[in-house]
């Protein structure tokens, strides 16, 4: 049996090209590494949330600015994961840059790679902005309550 050049190249070359489509179909699946969904602020300062890492643990939190105080709550499964994934996705919040604090404050906290974007709004405004950040922060709750 004889093989050629072009054979033994394009044998060296197949998991190459099979590990580069498994990683992108992989970072499709998993966009974000943590998202932290915090509500608060008033005279006491206090935020109340929950922060969801990609491997579907869910924290919930509590704490000054930040959450400052982390107790395990809930596994989400790979499938809640997926949804989630798919609002981020949906909703084009790696595109979205929003942060306008209020005494009263929801904030989003999402972390991907290396990179991170925040989204802080007032949650009873009207501003329709401020509306549709709301719909997707209580759409992502509905995973974690």
């Amino acid at each position: 049996m004889r093989i050629s050049l072009i054979d033994m190249k394009l044998g060296n070359l197949l998991p190459s090209w099979l590990l580069l489509i498994l990683l992108a179909c992989m970072s499709k699946n998993f966009v974000f590494t943590r998202l932290q969904i915090v509500q608060g602020g008033g005279f006491t300062g206090m935020y109340y949330g929950y922060i969801i890492q990609s491997d579907g643990k869910v924290f919930k939190c509590e704490g000054k600015e930040t959450c400052d105080s982390v107790n395990i709550f809930k596994t989400l499964t790979p499938k809640e994961i997926r949804d989630l994934n798919e609002i981020i996705v949906q909703y084009k919040l790696l595109e979205l840059d929003y942060q306008s604090p209020h005494n009263i404050s929801r904030k989003m906290i999402l972390n991907f790679g290396s990179s991170t974007k925040i989204f802080i709004w007032n949650p009873f405004s009207k501003d329709s902005i401020e509306e549709k950040l709301s719909e997707i922060y209580e759409k992502i709750e509905s995973f974690v309550k």
